[in-house]
C-alpha cells in the first residue's frame, strides 16, 4: 500500500513541477498576458502598435511551490515509514 502511495506522490510532484515549467516558469501567478497588436491607422496609413491584456492563466512558483514541497516532504515521510516497514517484516 505504502509503494503505491509513493508512486502516486512522486507523479504528482513531477507533474506540478512540469506544469509550472511548461506554462513559462514564472515567479509570480498570471491570470492576465499582455499581447502587442499591430493595427492600421486608416487616415494615415500607418501601424500602430497596441498592447492589450489577455485572459490567459500563467501558474507561478508562489502557488507551485508550496505543492511541490508539501509533496516532497510527503513523499519523504512515506519513504520512511515503507523503510521502517521493510526492516520489520525482515525481521
Amino acid at each position: 500500500m505504502l509503494k503505491i502511495i509513493i508512486i502516486v506522490i512522486i507523479v504528482l510532484e513531477f507533474s506540478l513541477l512540469g506544469f509550472w515549467f511548461y506554462s513559462g516558469s514564472e515567479l509570480l501567478t498570471k491570470t492576465k498576458v499582455p499581447v502587442t497588436i499591430l493595427k492600421k491607422d486608416e487616415l494615415f496609413g500607418t501601424e500602430i502598435e497596441e498592447t492589450i491584456l489577455k485572459d490567459k492563466f500563467v501558474l507561478g512558483l508562489d502557488y507551485a511551490g508550496p505543492g511541490i514541497g508539501v509533496l516532497g516532504i510527503a513523499g519523504v515521510v512515506s519513504i520512511l515509514f515503507y523503510r521502517r516497514e521493510q526492516k520489520r517484516k525482515a525481521k
